[in-house]
């Protein structure tokens, strides 16, 4: 059942879907009730409990809580905010998610557990120069699109079990990391591992 509209604005809720879309708008005449001059409360997301897909973007969310309300989401699209931390354990209870997309963010640093996840994970144009261990804890991404951050290495106890997943997945899985600034010392431990280089999208190393 739908909460009352004034308690989940800007959505627009119809009470049969598994969709929920909240977009900013960009034109000044219509910024009354938009995420960049509203604050987002996820404990609202408890009204929702069968939804599937949830997208959040343009808007000034900077941070991401732990989510409990969201048992059957399988796709959350949180890309082209203005977000800086990740809570830990984030999205460990969100069982059925396959998608997140935190692209077009302010990630800096990826903390420990902060991907307590097997989902298809896209962190694409972000700042991040550094992943803490076991930051990608449990169970591995299939897919991880870290392409166009700051990163100057692939650390090898961080990237191995994601690329011993990517190798054992039942699809097209892969690691992008096109466009970090890697150095050639910090990547030499992939050569031990030829097979790796099929599943990874690199650039020329700085060497």
């Amino acid at each position: 059942m739908c909460p009352p509209s004034e308690a989940f604005l800007p959505c627009q809720c119809d009470p049969c879907s598994l969709v929920i879309k909240l977009l900013c708008c960009y034109q000044s005449e219509q910024t009354a009730g938009t995420l960049s001059h509203s604050v987002f409360s996820y404990n609202k997301m408890v009204h929702f409990t069968s939804l599937k897909t949830l997208t959040i973007e343009g808007s000034s969310l900077s941070s991401i809580p732990v989510l409990n309300y969201l048992p059957k989401l399988q796709k959350l699209f949180l890309n082209n905010n203005n977000i800086t931390d990740v809570s830990p354990m984030a999205f460990a209870s969100l069982t059925a998610l396959e998608v997140l997309d935190i692209g077009l963010n302010r990630l800096e640093t990826i903390n420990a557990n902060t991907f307590y996840l097997s989902a298809k994970t896209v962190l694409v144009y972000n700042c991040i120069n550094s992943i803490e261990e076991e930051a990608f804890s449990k169970e591995q991404p299939a897919v991880l699109d870290i392409s166009y951050n700051y990163l100057p290495d692939l650390e090898e106890t961080i990237f191995t079990p994601i690329l011993d997943t990517v190798m054992s997945s039942d699809f097209d899985g892969y690691i992008n990391a096109e466009e970090n600034p890697l150095h050639c010392n910090d990547i030499l431990w992939l050569q031990q591992y030829p097979t790796y280089y099929l599943y990874l999208f690199l650039p020329e190393p700085g060497c």
